[in-house]
């Protein structure tokens, strides 16, 4: 039952399950280390795991440095998630929800597309929904939670309050962070009157010239080090205490000179709720359908035989 229980706390949405580590444990040596073991592991109803199944599984997972005692306890828990795995999609098969690519692709697909950007960075938006839709794991999490949100609707159903409820106790992990967009001019030292023509750009700007401009003229030929995040760093820095519109006194670095403009500043803010709401509503949701499943499993549990044969 801990192994179902384990299984059960994935059933999140905003849990993205992680590609197993490929490993330099071959097939070859994996079925040497495990010779001794029986070729059907495990009886499942009518489903078995053999031995070939769990190679398979288990050269995906880096095994290298890891002794026996430690491949044998990776082998049980392995197979235990398999057999749970099993349980799961053939109670699911019975009401017509097989875990299926399209089933999960078109679920991801329309949640993303109600998910505003902010939360996006939250879920790693980098993995594609075409490689999320193709995890087994997803699949059957996808299945899961439309099962029980058509059989058990008011099991599963958010109210307007859970929501909000959710929102203030955790308004810190909305917090959309302050933001700074700057500007700026530099000269090498090594060019020839290097700290005259930086003395000089200061006079122009107290004169009014537009600082776009005179960095447009002073940068045309600036080495791409200035542009890297080491020295944009180090001008964030010194702009850290003015305010828009405002330019820094005469910066100097070990190789330059530099005058920095705070273009634009926003303030730190929290993130209306009325742009998080799904993701909040994901949330519980999906933990709604984690405890609803594991009650509706537990007396399946009971009539599926499985035997283990290690």
């Amino acid at each position: 039952m801990n192994k179902l229980i384990a299984f059960l706390l994935l059933l999140t949405l905003i849990i993205i399950p992680l590609r197993a580590v490929e490993s330099e444990e071959s097939e070859i040596i994996l079925s040497n280390r495990l010779a001794k073991y029986p070729e059907v592991l495990v009886r499942c109803g009518e489903k078995v795991f053999s031995k070939k199944d769990a190679i398979n599984l288990l050269k995906k997972q880096n095994l290298k440095n890891i002794d026996d005692n430690e491949l044998a306890e990776i082998l049980k828990e392995t197979i235990e998630e398999q057999v749970y795995l099993e349980i799961v999609s053939a109670f699911l098969k019975k009401y017509d929800f097989s875990p299926s690519y399209q089933m999960a692709y078109d679920y991801l697909a329309a949640s993303q597309a109600k998910m505003p950007t902010k939360i996006l960075n939250l879920q790693n938006k980098n993995r594609k929904i075409e490689e999320l839709a193709s995890d087994k794991h997803y699949q059957l999490t996808v299945a899961a939670l439309l099962y029980l949100k058509k059989y058990y609707p008011e099991n599963t159903h958010v109210s307007a309050d859970e929501i909000e409820f959710f929102y203030r106790v955790n308004q810190n992990i909305f917090m959309d962070e302050a933001k700074v967009s700057v500007s700026f001019l530099a000269i090498e030292k090594n060019q020839e009157n290097s700290r005259e023509t930086i003395n000089h750009a200061v006079s122009q700007l107290k004169q009014g010239v537009a600082f776009e401009k005179l960095a447009e003229k002073f940068n045309e030929n600036l080495p791409k080090k200035f542009y890297e995040p080491f020295y944009q760093a180090r001008l964030l820095e010194k702009a850290a205490e003015l305010d828009s519109g405002e330019y820094s006194e005469i910066l100097e670095f070990a190789d330059s000179y530099a005058i920095v403009m705070v273009r634009n500043r926003e303030e730190p803010k929290y993130i209306p709720l009325s742009e998080v709401s799904f993701f909040i509503q994901s949330i519980i949701e999906s933990r709604k359908c984690a405890i609803e499943l594991e009650k509706i499993l537990s007396e399946a549990l009971e009539s599926i035989k499985v035997e283990y044969f290690f």
